[in-house]
């Protein structure tokens, strides 16, 4: 404090300047991005539903930024689709008596994962993970993948923790659709 008063007067204001500068350009740069990631995501759920076959459902997924609109034949059709653009031949199974799959896939090695989608009004359990890696194992798959747009359980993430099961609620299919964009 002893210093401060050392300093004359009229020189005083220029560090208040400056630290006031600095916190205004920093709250603006967070304000910035923050608008720059919300126009992203919406960007990248606009050009997911760009071919959709039902437009006035297309464009209540991309107001809504959600999965969750969607059917779920809808959902297995979209998910075989963001596979597709993430470099995997996937082929939606189309059927009931799926055996739990609802999307093969094979990687890029030419690995078979499995894709299971659940469209649900409530969090995906420990069983249906369960039965996942059942399916994983009868389709001899390195990866299992579970699509739940409204989450899962805390039992099921716990279950699925340390397998290759990768848990994909509706925040992950954004940045799944992000991630998607920005490699293109």
């Amino acid at each position: 404090v002893a210093w401060w008063n050392n300093i004359p007067e009229t020189l005083r204001i220029i560090p208040i300047i400056a630290i006031t500068t600095l916190v205004l350009a920093s709250i603006g740069l967070v304000i910035t991005l923050a608008i720059y990631k919300k126009r992203e995501r919406a960007n990248a759920w606009k050009r997911a539903m760009y071919n959709w076959q039902n437009k006035d459902q297309a464009n209540i997924v991309i107001q809504k930024q959600s999965a969750k609109y969607l059917t779920e034949t809808e959902l297995e059709k979209f998910s075989a689709q963001v596979f597709s653009k993430m470099g995997y031949k996937a082929q939606p199974t189309g059927k009931t008596g799926d055996h739990g799959v609802d999307v093969m896939l094979e990687n890029p090695k030419g690995q078979n994962e499995v894709v299971q989608c659940k469209q649900w009004n409530k969090p995906v359990g420990e069983p249906q993970v369960r039965d996942l890696y059942g399916a994983m194992q009868h389709e001899k798959a390195i990866r299992g993948w579970l699509i739940a747009p409204r989450g899962f359980s805390e039992t099921a993430r716990k279950w699925a923790n340390g397998k290759p099961i990768e848990l994909i609620d509706d925040e992950q299919i954004g940045r799944l659709l992000q991630s998607i964009t920005i490699k293109k």
